[in-house]
Parts: structure tokens; sequence; C-alpha cells
């Protein structure tokens, strides 16, 4: 699955950019949001295309899902 096709949404903000994508095990039924910058995840790659997050996401409190963003493309673990 591509990242691309989830909606990705990159905000910026002084503590730094905070992205929101739909989920890609519900299908959109709810939003995941990361911080990139100081204390969040480091992103590399151009957005939304080919980015890449480290270390991998992890969804608690709703669906459970876990997964990498890697070169623009969605990977469950």
């Amino acid at each position: 699955m591509k990242f691309a096709d989830l909606g990705p949404v990159r905000t910026p903000t002084p503590n730094g950019d905070h992205i929101a994508f739909d989920c890609p095990k519900c299908g959109g039924a709810h939003v995941i949001g990361v911080r990139v910058g100081p204390n969040g995840w480091t992103e590399s790659g151009e957005f939304p295309a080919t980015t890449s997050f480290e270390p991998s996401i992890r969804v608690l409190g709703q669906c459970e899902w876990q997964g990498f963003v890697t070169n623009g493309e969605i990977r469950t673990v």
C-alpha cells in the first residue's frame, strides 16, 4: 500500500511537523498522527511519494496497528 494513498497531511508546528494520515488497517476509520522533529519520528524522502519514518509506528488504544512507512510504502508487522 502506498503512503500517498492514505491522504497524508503535513501541518507545521513550533515543535516540528505533525503528519496525519488514514489508518492502513481500518481504511480511514480513524487517523494516525506522528510528530516529526525533536523527540519525535525521523523523516526522510520526498513527502509523500518516498517518505520514510523511523522508528515504526504503533497505534495504541484503537486498532493496535503497527508498521513502517518506508520509501513511500506501508508495511504492517
